[in-house]
């Protein structure tokens, strides 16, 4: 008895152990695709202009219009 409530114990402290690894896993390949995608984009002149005009978008207010 003792020895199964032993073994639950540590099954339960695993779990999320295990969970954490996973989830690290999936954002560290995530975090490469994205690198990845990133990179053929720039490769591409007329997509990495159309990017950098994306970006002006989300981009706050510069000082100069804030004079």
């Amino acid at each position: 008895m003792l020895r199964q409530q032993a073994a639950m114990v540590v099954s339960a402290a695993t779990q999320p152990v295990l969970l954490q690894v996973a989830q690290e896993a999936q954002a560290k390949e995530l975090v490469k695709q994205v690198q990845e995608m990133q990179d053929r984009l720039l490769r591409d002149p007329e997509a990495a202009k159309a990017l950098e005009e994306l970006l002006k978008y989300f981009q706050g207010p510069t000082e100069e219009t804030n004079h």
